[in-house]
């Protein structure tokens, strides 16, 4: 793509809006304007949004006082909902949420990162979401769109994909299209990292953060990065962290080049040092069979020494990758999450005094490193509320595309 994709811009003062309806159980137009710092105008203008998409209403004539009849704005008695899908490559999760932003069901399945071919694993998702729909029939009444993140790249404007499980055979896939053609709704794409960082700002740890660097460690390492309060999205695929080059001289990584800090940190890094530590006659408690990430995590919590200082050294490149993030963006908190945050403060500590070290002392005193306090369905959740800003920042894009209301 030759050129910047445009801007998909998100109403955040609407979505604030239904975010106070939603706290407050209702609000009058004048206790809406003075929550969210607005004209009456403003306020007329937002709730003319929400009410054409069919997400409030409405209540009954109240006394406001000096004989005044007031109505409060509330929730409509038939909210959208949304159906947020994580593609991941061990597990696929499914949550259904409300447009207020209530989780109403949660689920998932194992996957076989194996598997390299697009049309199996999409029957495998689709029989997910057919299934998890079916036993939540009686909840999920008014499903208006799936959100589905996956850990690639995808292209922003056509839903195809790029780059998605180190598979050439993913590249060019229609994904979004043949999701629409299955269930017969609106489907938004977007990086999983992105979404656990969405998820981070509406649920998490970085709700009074407007600007913040959610680090994703997994198979891989991603990353979504919000600015004065949104995803930042550069020219539509931006926050590839993983793919800062630190060390030339470095290890190949999976997207072809050399020395990535995910080619040092990461599942697959830790996994692959572990495996030539075995093959060498390295001492360690670890066993080939039963060889993961997470078991490495588990021995050096144990006190394995070998598993200790490759959880280590894996800490300090993260750090060095950190300070970058910190000098660039200057970020009030960095967050970790997925799978290899789980240790905890064998990364906090060694992370902690890298940056200390290495990042710009006035940057870096200004930032906080802290683990993410969501659950393994983070980027399935996130999505949700992706969705729900996205179809808010277009007005009423989905009654458009639907027909209906949502």
């Amino acid at each position: 793509m030759s050129e910047c994709v445009p801007s998909m811009a998100t109403n955040t003062e609407a979505l604030r809006a239904l975010q106070m309806i939603k706290r407050h159980g209702g609000l009058t137009r004048q206790q809406l304007a003075e929550c969210l710092e607005c004209s009456p105008a403003k306020i007329s203008m937002l709730l003319k949004e929400l009410d054409e998409l069919g997400v409030v209403e409405e209540g009954e004539s109240q006394d406001g006082g000096s004989g005044r009849r007031v109505r409060q704005i509330v929730l409509s008695g038939k909210p959208a909902q949304f159906v947020g899908v994580e593609l991941g490559s061990f597990e696929i999760r499914v949550a259904l949420a409300d447009f207020g932003g209530t989780i109403l069901a949660k689920d998932k399945i194992p996957e076989d990162s194996s598997i390299d071919i697009p049309s199996h694993v999409l029957e495998r998702l689709f029989g997910l979401i057919d299934s998890f729909l079916a036993a939540n029939a009686a909840m999920a009444t008014h499903v208006k769109g799936l959100a589905l993140a996956l850990s690639g790249v995808v292209d922003p404007v056509d839903g195809t994909t790029r780059y998605f499980r180190n598979q050439k055979v993913w590249e060019g896939v229609p994904i979004k299209k043949l999701v629409e053609e299955r269930f017969g709704m609106p489907c938004f794409i977007d990086d999983s990292s992105r979404a656990m960082a969405a998820a981070e700002k509406r649920w998490g740890c970085c709700r009074n953060s407007s600007c913040f660097v959610l680090l994703s460690l997994g198979g891989g390492l991603g990353a979504g990065v919000y600015i004065k309060d949104d995803i930042f999205r550069g020219c539509g695929y931006a926050g590839e962290i993983g793919h800062m080059i630190i060390d030339p001289a470095g290890p190949r990584c999976n997207c072809g080049s050399h020395g990535c800090l995910e080619s040092f940190v990461s599942g697959y890094a830790l996994e692959n040092r572990a495996r030539r530590a075995l093959s060498e006659g390295v001492y360690t408690s670890l066993d080939a069979e039963t060889l993961t990430a997470k078991t490495i995590i588990t021995a050096a919590a144990q006190g394995d020494k070998f598993a200790f200082g490759a959880v280590s050294e894996m800490a300090e490149r993260l750090g060095v990758g950190i300070a970058n993030v910190i000098n660039i963006f200057n970020p009030e908190k960095v967050v970790l999450a997925g799978g290899l945050s789980g240790a905890g403060d064998l990364l906090l500590q060694p992370i902690r005094q890298i940056v200390r070290s290495t990042a710009l002392s006035t940057l870096a005193q200004h930032c906080e490193i802290i683990i993410s306090p969501l659950d393994e369905y983070s980027a399935a959740i996130g999505m949700t509320d992706i969705f729900t800003s996205w179809s808010l920042g277009t007005g009423a894009r989905l009654k458009k595309m639907t027909g209906i209301g949502i």
